[in-house]
């Protein structure tokens, strides 16, 4: 195949980046139709190992499979399990995500790709051990005041050696977009949590509004009962 130049120039500048092994992300903008996908196509077939494609739409992703780009989905499917629960879904970062061993992602419309998204298919690539005892959830929009789907919050957990309490779960980190809050957006996903993750702590500091909500939820000394 053919190149042109800038195209060819393209293809070097990305094969560099991936010899140099440095950089989690290297970026390939350009207007509609100029090849941006026929040339991350090539590039894939010229590695020698397991190259992933993914887009943040479905309708993307059938035009990046129709394209060449084999087993193109949508990157919540890529690296969250979805459970369905009252009033909506609630996604969860999977370590047993393809993207684990596969050595390049290419993403379709990445200018879509929010901190949120991005930090987690990062997490993927970064160094360092796994913890299979931390779980972390998103908060997709199940009001559709922000947009369908919108992801309006995020919580962790992860398993604990207490010195003054016996092994469990914690909530070690949540947090709510300020104006999703007061939603019941937590309240309506408690239930759900109280079942997977049993008498969890809640680990400090808590907010006001969290002490609040913990309080009637029947939250003694940060346990949940």
């Amino acid at each position: 195949m053919r190149f042109s130049p800038q195209q060819d120039r393209a293809l070097c500048a990305a094969a560099s980046w991936l010899r140099a092994r440095g950089a989690q992300v290297f970026r390939l903008f350009g207007y509609a139709g100029t090849g941006k996908t026929t040339l991350a196509r090539h590039l894939a077939e010229h590695i020698d190992a397991r190259v992933l494609f993914a887009a943040y739409t479905g309708k993307a992703a059938q035009v990046m499979r129709a394209k060449g780009c084999n087993d193109a989905g949508t990157l919540h499917s890529l690296i969250y399990i979805c459970t369905e629960i009252q009033d909506g879904p609630l996604f969860e970062l999977t370590s047993q995500s393809p993207l684990a061993e596969a050595a390049l992602l290419i993403v379709e419309e990445c200018s879509m790709v929010d901190a949120t998204l991005g930090n987690d298919i990062l997490s993927f690539g970064a160094d360092g051990d796994d913890d299979p005892k931390a779980h972390g959830f998103l908060f997709n929009d199940d009001s559709g005041v922000f947009g369908h789907g919108a992801i309006v919050g995020a919580c962790a957990f992860r398993w604990r050696e207490h010195t003054d309490h016996p092994p469990c779960w914690a909530m070690q980190w949540i947090w709510i977009a300020p104006k999703a809050r007061r939603r019941g957006i937590l309240s309506r996903r408690w239930d759900a949590f109280r079942a997977r993750f049993g008498k969890f702590v809640i680990e400090p500091p808590l907010s006001d509004a969290m002490q609040a909500f913990a309080a009637k939820q029947g939250v003694v000394d940060g346990v949940v009962k």
